[in-house]
């Protein structure tokens, strides 16, 4: 026999000991029990954690406090404009629709 040959007969005796693998006391009935439970998805785990009252309410203080800050800065920013330019505004913005009903006036022109 050659050097291979020995090698794959000793890998071969080495396996007549073997016995068949058992499973632990009530293996079956726990693999039942978790193939039988429903997995939550995705979003019932995560509606699950918006509804902790510690989440939610630093949730809702967060938004609150982001809101607070965008008043006050958009308070501070607003320009402060001169009668003149606030007139320069009106006068842009101003249509005349007065003589858009009043047909009578259109007749006659």
């Amino acid at each position: 026999m050659s050097k291979k040959e020995q090698k794959i007969q000793s890998i071969l005796e080495s396996l007549d000991g073997v016995q068949r693998a058992t499973p632990g006391p009530f293996f079956f009935t726990r693999v039942m029990v978790q193939l039988s439970q429903e997995r939550k998805s995705v979003w019932e785990r995560v509606s699950s954690l918006i509804a902790r009252p510690a989440v939610a309410v630093s949730g809702l203080c967060l938004i609150l406090v982001v809101n607070m800050l965008v008043v006050v800065n958009q308070r501070t920013r607003l320009p402060i404009l001169s009668e003149n330019a606030e007139l320069t505004m009106v006068d842009e913005y101003t249509i005349a629709t007065a003589s858009f009903y009043d047909y009578e006036n259109m007749e006659k022109q």
